[in-house]
């Protein structure tokens, strides 16, 4: 019983080990996301033109609401 618990317990430290480990990349992806926007001068928002009054589709085909307006 006590061998179970010894290997329970390491199999624990192992997998949290791996989930710390995954978070410790050397790239800064926010700044290369950042990067991109600002080289393409471009920044694009998608609604799903479901929820009103944030944001729908009128009967004429165009989306708006307050998420469209801001």
């Amino acid at each position: 019983m006590k061998l179970r618990k010894i290997i329970a317990l390491g199999i624990v430290i192992a997998m949290a080990a791996v989930l710390v480990m995954s978070g410790c990349n050397g790239k800064d992806e926010q700044t290369d996301s950042l990067q991109r926007v600002l080289d393409s001068k471009t920044f694009t928002v998608v609604g799903s033109g479901g929820y009103r009054p944030f944001n729908y589709i009128s009967e004429d085909g165009s989306v708006i609401g307050f998420d469209v307006d801001t």
